[in-house]
């Protein structure tokens, strides 16, 4: 719960002193948030840089008087406001990234309410922030239960004999998942070639993507980061092999990429097949998964649930109260 006070006593240095005729224009809570991608690039000697911002939440609510209407006096007293507002769904949670790992790369999503006094000659103001947790439960995105499978071949091309092929698979039974959760995966290998695979490299990979949305024309910067990873057998030259393991989901971010568009985070994993024979380069294969709070029930039914929904300002629907209802005076 967010409180806000406002203290219209006069401040000892003045700043909240009142004169005869002072009149009253408005008085309302203000209910936003926003999201903010900051990045730089630099180009010989010249740094650019970049700043998205996207509108997520705004709701004002007039408690007295009326925007740009008549003035009026308020009589002397202690007046309170008791009112509640109910958060939208698809809004983002709360995030602050910036430095460390992520260099002159930085995001934030934030919310805040505030209570504004409109005098005639000023106005006055107190505001506080709040946090917004989501407790996203994975079963209620039916593409998240599906199963993932990537089937693919790499060609080793020699100068003095045909080409060899390795076929790589991957898969794993589901793609959305919790903290601490286990991700099983399975590696099957198919060696038509000459080549020794020494061994097979699992990468758990977070994506930030920070964007500037310009209409037509928008600028997205991104930086990959491995979180954690784990190595594996290979597959020896003319042979076939099945590899099951898992892999542990660290303590990271809650994936937010279906909720907000310049400041989003998203998660890979991937699969390499590590080669070390010459000029060829490793095999590697990628998967989207997505991080959630509840986890994937595999054998109950999942409720059907709109994953994208439409992003941009979000109001609140309810018929604010009225003045009786919102305001208790107290003499």
């Amino acid at each position: 719960m967010a409180e806000v006070k406002l203290n219209l006593y006069p401040n000892v240095d003045g700043t909240c002193t009142f004169f005869p005729g002072d009149t009253i224009k408005e008085f309302y809570i203000h209910i936003f948030g926003e999201a903010t991608a900051n990045w730089s690039s630099r180009s010989c000697d010249t740094t650019t840089y970049y700043t998205g911002k996207e509108p997520l939440l705004d709701f004002k609510f007039t408690v007295l008087g009326k925007h740009k209407g008549p003035k009026f006096i308020l009589e002397s007293g202690v007046y309170k406001c008791h009112y509640t507002f109910k958060l939208p769904d698809n809004i983002p949670y709360s995030l602050v990234i910036s430095g460390g790992q992520f260099s002159s790369k930085s995001g934030t999503i934030n919310y805040h309410v505030e209570a504004v006094l409109v005098m005639s000659w000023l106005n006055i103001g107190d505001r506080v922030g709040f946090t917004v947790i989501r407790e996203d439960d994975l079963n209620l995105y039916p593409e998240l239960k599906l199963p993932l499978k990537s089937v693919q071949n790499k060609i080793f091309s020699f100068f003095f004999k045909k080409d060899e092929i390795l076929r790589m698979s991957v898969s794993i039974p589901y793609s959305g998942f919790t903290v601490n959760q286990r991700i099983p995966i399975t590696i099957e290998y198919k060696n038509e070639s000459t080549v020794d695979i020494h061994h097979t490299d699992i990468r758990f990979i977070q994506v930030l993507t920070l964007v500037l949305p310009r209409e037509g024309n928008p600028k997205k910067k991104k930086k990959e980061m491995v979180i954690s990873s784990e190595s594996t057998a290979g597959v020896l030259a003319n042979s076939s092999k099945t590899i099951k393991t898992e892999l542990v989901v660290p303590k990271v971010f809650k994936s937010n990429d279906k909720f907000c568009m310049v400041v989003s985070i998203n998660y890979l994993i991937e699969v390499v097949a590590d080669v070390k024979s010459g000029c060829h380069l490793n095999k590697k294969i990628r998967f989207p998964i997505t991080i959630g709070n509840v986890p994937i029930r595999t054998n109950d039914q999942v409720r059907s649930y709109d994953t994208y929904r439409p992003r941009g300002i979000a109001y609140n629907n309810d018929s604010p109260p009225s003045f009786d209802e919102a305001l208790n005076f107290v003499r």
